[in-house]
């Protein structure tokens, strides 16, 4: 039986996205300015050649940014400037927004930010965007982040955080540029105070899933065999999390990394029946002496099948973790 299609490489949105400790700290210092209404900036860095946004930069709000409770517009002016000088001095691309939520609680995009981001994608055919949603309360602010690309449209992804210790080596280089450090608003706040960076939970990226009558998960019983499924490999992964996510036709995604790759299984229109599709990086991963066994234990049934991928090493012939 031939294996269904799922979304190419480059159309899902990755489950991580990196970023350096210094722009979180500066990041975490702008919503403490801000801690009862909206603030906001934008994200400069780059994209990796599996879909993973780096960043490398963060600015916060110019001198004329909108600040409401409900609601942020950056000081375009400011932006066109100091973008400008960014793209143009270091190289660095625009690749995504942020902005706080403040002690509203909500961690993850609003409908209206979600739509937002989905326009303008497509309206600029940027093929993929990072937006990240600031909380806080009166001494910690929180940061998460979600990564949305243009064929998956609306189907955005929270990713898990993979954070570089240190400062940014461009914060480095930028402080020492007059110009633009001149330029570059600082928030008063000296101090950042970031909390625990909220990991990716199943329920906010399934926030109402839809299953064809007869895919394994429309059994509710089933939905806890995916938990154990997700609590495994997240203990297998780099992060220490593994992300869920639903394409378009339906199929359910699990999304981590380990040793650096990007790690996809993907449940099948068959499943348990049929073994579910593992790839690294984009590539499937194939075994010539690995079979795929059903048994009414699909958790258990799943790890002994992905174990052997993941801690045995492959042949000439076969492509293995």
């Amino acid at each position: 039986m031939a294996q269904p299609q799922v979304l190419m490489r480059d159309e899902r949105p990755s489950g991580t996205a990196m970023i350096y400790q210094s722009e979180l700290d500066f990041v975490s210092r702008c919503i403490l300015d801000y801690p009862h209404i909206e603030t906001g900036g934008q994200l400069f860095g780059y994209w990796t050649a599996t879909g993973v946004p780096v960043v490398l930069f963060a600015i916060g709000p110019g001198p004329r940014a909108n600040h409401q409770v409900a609601f942020f517009n950056q000081d375009v002016e400011y932006l066109t400037k100091v973008g400008s000088m960014l793209v143009e001095r270091y190289g660095l691309q625009h690749i995504g927004e942020w902005h706080s939520h403040h002690h509203l609680g909500l961690a993850h995009p609003s409908g209206h930010d979600a739509a937002t981001m989905v326009n303008c994608i497509r309206r600029q055919n940027l093929g993929r965007f990072l937006l990240c949603i600031g909380n806080c309360t009166e001494t910690t602010t929180s940061f998460s982040a979600y990564n949305f690309t243009q064929d998956a449209e609306s189907d955005y992804l929270h990713a898990a955080w993979d954070v570089k210790e240190g400062i940014s080596p461009f914060r480095a280089m930028i402080e020492k540029d007059r110009d633009l450090a001149e330029a570059i608003v600082n928030p008063k706040a000296m101090t950042p105070c970031l909390g625990e960076l909220k990991r990716p939970q199943t329920v906010e990226i399934f926030e109402r899933p839809v299953y064809a009558d007869d895919y394994w998960l429309k059994d509710k019983r089933n939905n806890l065999v995916l938990k154990r499924i997700v609590d495994k490999l997240g203990e297998e992964s780099d992060s220490g999390t593994c992300a869920v996510q639903m394409d378009r036709a339906g199929l359910v995604h699990l999304v981590f990394t380990r040793k650096g790759r990007e790690m996809r299984v993907v449940f099948p229109q068959g499943f348990p029946e049929m073994p579910p599709i593992l790839l690294s990086d984009g590539d499937a991963l194939e075994r010539a002496d690995v079979a795929w066994s059903r048994s009414n234990d699909i958790a258990g049934a799943f790890e002994s099948y992905s174990k052997q991928f993941l801690h045995q090493g492959g042949t000439n012939d076969t492509k293995s973790l």
